[in-house]
């Protein structure tokens, strides 16, 4: 009695993580293998994409060395006017290509992402929703689910990766190498206004991951009461002749405004915190960009480096700070991408609820499975024919709906039903009739 107990315990435990496998947040390193796993078909893509964002992230860097040399150049205290008018010229020419190299660049980034963005998107609707349908109705009538929730993760999730997904991770990607480069250039020209101009950026990165994390904590928090709002305006909609009928028109919206009232009030906390945070990463930039012309202002005094070392540091180094802090604008889509992908990569990795034996296979090799070798003895018409019939097999059997887990529908049934026989089950009302059909239909599992 006692081991049988922890069975159902157990079960009990199971069935409960199970329910909430959907609000879990699975780990980020969770959720990036099975994204490369998806993007695997399409690695070539990826790669030919990846290559070219790295040439965009560099065009920022080069058109600043570019800058600074002609500025240096057209100096008419060192240089002559033929000179000049030849350098002039050079360093045309080479904007120009820079440009021309931007173009294809840019060109080849955001077709690349883009193709591998909407293959991905197509996988992720195309198999959670294969993954959904595969569920028993168990699964589907447990916690609460309803077809908008279930079917928000096929659209509005797969929307939200979408929104992240192409361009926008690119532009990311390349503002990343852009700020790589930039400190390696700023360091080799003029370490010593690099290193001061670098001191700041922690700054910078800090109020960005700041406003990053506000944002994946709000998004975690509310997701489940808008879901519950719009639950609730779904029903009111398609049941709107019943509405109608008994007048239930206040009712419906005295509960939406119900629903949406408190996270209405702690968006306004959270955005004021979050925008703190906007303001320092935005404002940063200015800052960096005073410190770096007063203490480039103090080299140049000196001797030590001169308008061409300043300008490229200016040019590389305060471009990229003005980008980063740019980038964290991006911040919102990539919190709700990062749930959205968690919650869409949880029911693709749930897979079928339901045993499916294979045709022709070995009813020996079951191992004992009356389920798994019944499924495939039934799965074959002709040899049904030939028997005549199908063997049904309860053994030991125990159910509870998932609704009710502490209600035993059937506790410990056994019987088998040979091929050609025919059966009555009786019983009052509610002694599990129509449950032992739904088992035999394979419309719910047995719960022991």
């Amino acid at each position: 009695v006692l081991g049988r107990e922890k069975e159902d315990t157990k079960k009990k435990e199971e069935i409960a993580s199970d329910d909430h496998e959907l609000d879990n947040v699975k780990p980020f390193s969770s959720v990036v293998r099975g994204l490369v796993w998806l993007i695997r078909p399409s690695l070539g893509w990826f790669t030919l994409a990846m290559i070219a964002a790295v040439f965009v992230g560099a065009t920022f860097s080069g058109s600043g060395i570019i800058f600074g040399f002609t500025v240096g150049a057209l100096n008419p205290c060192a240089n002559t006017l033929d000179h000049i008018r030849s350098m002039g010229n050079m360093f045309a020419g080479l904007f120009f290509m820079l440009a021309g190299v931007e173009l294809i660049a840019n060109f080849l980034a955001w077709l690349g992402f883009g193709i591998v963005a909407e293959r991905l998107l197509y996988n992720l609707r195309v198999l959670s929703f294969r993954s959904l349908l595969e569920q028993g109705i168990h699964w589907h009538q447990s916690e609460g689910r309803t077809p908008t929730s279930l079917l928000g993760i096929i659209t509005k999730d797969s929307m939200s990766v979408g929104a992240f997904s192409g361009s926008t991770f690119g532009t990311v990607f390349a503002i990343l190498i852009n700020v790589l480069i930039a400190v390696i250039i700023s360091h080799i020209f003029a370490w010593k206004i690099a290193l001061v101009c670098l001191v700041t950026l922690p700054i910078l990165l800090g109020s960005g991951f700041m406003q990053l994390r506000m944002l994946a904590r709000y998004e975690e928090r509310h997701r489940e009461a808008f879901s519950t709002a719009t639950a609730l305006a779904t029903e009111a909609i398609q049941s709107i002749r019943t509405v109608a009928v008994l007048s239930l028109e206040n009712e419906y919206m005295e509960g939406f405004a119900r629903l949406l009232k408190p996270p209405r009030e702690q968006v306004v906390r959270a955005s004021v915190t979050t925008n703190i945070w906007l303001a320092i990463s935005y404002t940063t930039g200015t800052f960096i960009n005073a410190l770096a012309y007063w203490w480039g202002s103090q080299l140049i005094m000196k001797g030590e480096y001169t308008q061409k070392d300043f300008l490229i540091i200016l040019v590389a180094m305060l471009t990229s700070a003005q980008l980063w802090s740019g980038m964290f604008s991006l911040a919102p889509e990539f919190s709700r991408a990062r749930l959205a992908l968690s919650r869409v990569m949880t029911v693709v990795n749930m897979g079928s609820s339901t045993h499916t034996g294979k045709p022709g296979q070995d009813p020996s090799k079951t191992k004992g499975d009356i389920e798994a070798s019944g499924g495939e003895k039934s799965l074959n018409p002709e040899d049904n024919h030939r028997r005549g019939g199908a063997k049904v097999t309860f053994k030991g059997v125990s159910f509870a709906y998932p609704n009710r887990p502490d209600a035993m529908i059937l506790d410990n049934v056994s019987f088998a039903l040979p091929p050609n026989q025919f059966c009555g089950l009786v019983g009052p009302s509610g002694a599990g009739k129509s449950t032992i059909m739904n088992l035999v239909q394979r419309l719910y599992e047995p719960t022991s």
